[in-house]
């Protein structure tokens, strides 16, 4: 009788080990994922930076600042 509670316990705790073995890759793909999302937007407000940037220096250099505020006047 012990013999056969000893097989069950042992199939009962490798199924155990197989559902959180499959949770913690289904989180480490979750995480990667969302790494992956933020990086993406990181890198999309970094060009958006960049353009305004290059922008503003033009404006600095080839425009009169009478030119640039003399709509709101």
């Amino acid at each position: 009788m012990k013999n056969n509670q000893t097989g069950a316990t042992l199939i009962i705790v490798l199924l155990i080990l197989v559902a959180i073995t499959v949770i913690g890759s289904l989180a480490v793909r979750s995480s990667i994922l969302a790494l992956k999302v933020a990086t993406v937007g990181q890198a999309q407000q970094l060009m958006i930076q960049n353009s305004d940037a290059a922008l503003f220096n033009v404006e600095n250099r080839y425009l009169k600042p009478t030119q640039t505020y003399s709509m709101w006047v």
